[in-house]
């Protein structure tokens, strides 16, 4: 018997704007983001196309990260987050005001 697995939905991300330095913690909000069960299900976030440094929680509705340095050559501008889950595949956020994240040139 075949058994549905709904692809996750991000809601929320906060804050949706940090320096290009990282340094911060950002939170993102949503629904089916991971498999409660396995601790081990999500194996990064990328928000704006860089990999986070560090998952620190992590839950089917929130998962909060550690955000790294996007590099000195990074252009700018706001992208998506996207959540690779091995349960639920990759969960991207679509382009709504919140949901996205921009790094800073500071």
């Amino acid at each position: 018997m075949l058994s549905y697995v709904s692809v996750g939905s991000i809601t929320a991300v906060y804050p949706s704007s940090g320096p290009k330095r990282g340094c911060q913690t950002v939170t993102i909000e949503g629904e089916h983001l991971c498999n409660d069960l396995d601790d081990g299900d999500v194996s990064t976030v990328i928000l704006n196309g860089y990999a986070v440094e560090r998952l620190m929680l992590v839950s089917s509705t929130k998962i909060i990260v550690a955000v790294g340095d996007a590099g000195a050559n990074y252009p700018g501008g706001s992208g998506p987050v996207v959540i690779v889950s091995k349960a639920r595949g990759n969960s991207t956020s679509v382009d709504a005001p919140g949901t996205n994240y921009r790094y800073i040139g500071i």
